[in-house]
Parts: C-alpha cells; structure tokens; sequence
C-alpha cells in the first residue's frame, strides 16, 4: 500500500524520526522532504538537538547519522518546519526524480565474499 502511495506522489514528506519511512520514501524514486520533528533545534547547519534534552536521538545519535548521511548523499532534503512550504514549491515547481538508494549490488558484493 506505502509503495503504492509512494508511485502517486510527486514527492515524499517524512518525519526524521523513523529510519524505516525515510528509507521507503527514499526508495520510492521521488524527491524526499525529511521535516525536523518539531521540538527539535538546528544548531549550525547540521547537529540536531532536542531542547528538552541535550543529548537527543539526532545529536550524535544513530537516527541523526543517518539523516545527515543522506542528506550530504542527495537522497532526501533536511528541512525544518518554517522552510517546508518553500520547499515544497521548489519541487513542485521544478519536479526532478528523487535519487534513488539501492544497495541491491553492495549486499549481492558482500554475499559473494563471505560465500566464496
């Protein structure tokens, strides 16, 4: 059903919360909005802190890892609540296919190692 949702779509918005979604979406081969959760603060361009506590999931945290990951690699886009709308239109005005992860050839790769 996701997948299917994902196919209509012009493009993904996720929460950063889940590693799951943001991974579905960014499989979807659509442009991917990942929306800071609200409560979080962006220090700085990247480092992700949650104002309640100081060493939140996205400050070092494995969830924030993976964000910044795919963000620095151009699989989704970072944005917190007040640049959405404006993201939105740029997509929406400018579609472009999402960049698509796809690490079918890395694990076949590694497969082969380990049987080998």
């Amino acid at each position: 059903v996701v997948a299917g949702i994902l196919g209509l779509s012009k493009v993904a918005v996720v929460t950063g919360e889940s590693v799951s979604m943001i991974s579905e979406a960014v499989s979807s081969r659509r442009p991917v909005l990942a929306v800071i959760p609200p409560g979080w603060k962006v220090s700085g361009r990247r480092g992700y802190t949650n104002s309640k506590s100081p060493q939140g999931v996205y400050h070092g945290g494995r969830v924030g890892k993976f964000l910044e990951s795919m963000d620095e690699g151009g699989f989704l886009s970072l944005v917190g609540e007040e640049e959405l709308r404006s993201s939105l239109e740029r997509i929406w005005h400018a579609p472009r296919a999402g960049k698509v992860l796809d690490d079918r050839i890395v694990v076949e790769e590694a497969l082969q190692r380990v049987l080998a």
